[in-house]
């Protein structure tokens, strides 16, 4: 890792939107906020090379995904993003861990997926964050350990009035993929 590379310890978290309808007023506040918000975090995300270096020797990776919609969407539940995200993970010659193989494997990494929907009177909004949390020691006091997320990314898109399960599962594997790069780029094969 550089030196003087700090990565923050937690990122900001943002409180789930509950799926309801929004007045054409309430939605485009939404979207400005939001907007703004993507914004912000995609030039913080930009240049952040020590996220990608704390993926080095890491020997495989648990998946964990929730998806927080409270629709019945044709094609999409936690089930299916999960055998989706695992099986292009080993395609790519990534170990995909159990929650049994993590106490045995150093750095106990697991990649968490999160999809958050929500239904506008035009439209449907979603984000997808992707992180990878592991085992971390504090600098001050070696003797606590604690799980802290190392990488992440994310995006927020905007989908018409049809069901957007295609449109999730391709964000989805999108952000899967850069995880696999970053991954790749620090443990080559």
């Amino acid at each position: 890792m550089e030196p003087g590379c700090i990565l923050p310890a937690r990122r900001k978290e943002y409180k789930t939107l509950k799926t309801k309808e929004l007045s054409t007023k309430g939605f485009l506040a939404l979207a400005t906020i939001v907007f703004l918000t993507a914004s912000s975090a995609a030039s913080a995300r930009a240049g952040l090379v020590c996220e990608r270096e704390t993926l080095r020797g890491l020997q495989g990776v648990a998946v964990t995904v929730m998806l927080e919609s409270g629709m019945g969407l044709r094609d999409l539940s936690e089930i299916r993003l999960q055998t989706d995200i695992e099986s292009q993970l080993r395609r790519a010659g990534i170990t995909v861990l159990t929650r049994q193989d993590l106490p045995d494997v150093p750095g106990h990494a697991v990649l968490y997926v999160n999809v958050n929907l929500l239904k506008c009177n035009m439209m449907y909004v979603y984000t997808v964050t992707t992180q990878v949390h592991q085992a971390t020691v504090l600098k001050r006091d070696s003797s606590m350990q604690s799980l802290a997320s190392t990488w992440d990314a994310s995006r927020l898109t905007f989908a018409g009035l049809t069901d957007p399960s295609d449109k999730i599962r391709s964000t989805v594997s999108d952000l899967v993929q850069s995880f696999i790069s970053d991954y790749l780029a620090e443990n080559p094969r």
